[in-house]
């Protein structure tokens, strides 16, 4: 677990999106005031290759999959288009990602791949996978991640930056900057026991919410064993991950 919060928690970034949908005339989707409709999100990953690849989920990279009236729009020749997709890691400022490096599984599990440059990813620790396939055997299930997004680390960070956020008036890509700066983009780390193992999902009682989505699971051995990918609503007793091999999978592609 020190391993994970010294060295570790700094390969785990908050991923902040923003996108609009195109229509086939070129034109966006716009709400009823006349403007265009954003949907914004934040969700968690993780570095793996010193060329700059990051794990997270297919429903943090490719949002719109999600979306049952985004995805008819899609079908019918419109195209989502982000206006913002970042990754900020721990001592780092902000990093643009290209939507084009997105890369995802033909099945649906909920695995992602999305790729910044090595130059960038200079200075991150690459995080260690697990390799043998014995990811469900540990009991022990370390979450790394950024649950409920902006809220828990405003939640953390000082009242002289709360304060000059709040005079600013500032949104979640001015927050997010603003808390890079200052040092104050950190992973939430939590702890639990692994209660069953199937062939595509392990199960843990670790701790998440919304904004962990496409974060580390780390086994007791320091390795990365699954991405966490879903909630039991109602239950926090019971939480998912995808095994780390279908994401190692991915990878090589």
């Amino acid at each position: 677990i020190r391993r994970v919060q010294g060295e570790w928690s700094r390969g785990v970034c908050l991923i902040h999106g923003i996108y609009r949908m195109r229509k086939p005339d070129g034109s966006v989707l716009l709400e009823y005031t006349g403007q265009p409709m954003e949907i914004e999100y934040t969700g968690s990953g993780f570095l793996v290759s010193a060329e700059g690849h990051i794990v997270t989920n297919r429903h943090v990279a490719l949002p719109w999959t999600e979306n049952p009236g985004h995805m008819k729009m899609i079908a019918s020749g419109a195209a989502p288009v982000f206006t913002r997709f970042t990754v900020t890691f721990p001592g780092k400022m902000p990093i643009d990602v290209a939507q084009n490096t997105i890369r995802r599984r033909a099945d649906q599990l909920d695995v992602a791949i999305i790729q910044i440059t090595s130059v960038q990813a200079k200075g991150i620790p690459v995080l260690p996978l697990r390799e043998d396939g014995t990811e469900g055997q540990d009991e022990r299930a370390i979450v790394v991640g950024f649950p409920t997004g902006l809220a828990a680390l405003l939640a953390r960070a000082s009242t002289d930056t709360l304060a000059e956020l709040r005079k600013n008036a500032a949104t979640t890509a001015d927050a997010i900057e603003q808390l890079a700066q200052a040092g104050q983009i950190k992973p939430v780390i939590t702890f639990g026991v692994i209660s069953n193992s199937e062939e595509h999902l392990i199960a843990y009682d670790a701790g998440t919410t919304s904004g962990g989505s496409g974060g580390p699971v780390f086994s007791n051995k320091g390795d990365v064993i699954a991405v966490n990918f879903a909630i039991q609503r109602n239950f926090a007793g019971n939480n998912l991950g995808v095994p780390i091999r279908y994401a190692r999978a991915l990878l090589k592609k």
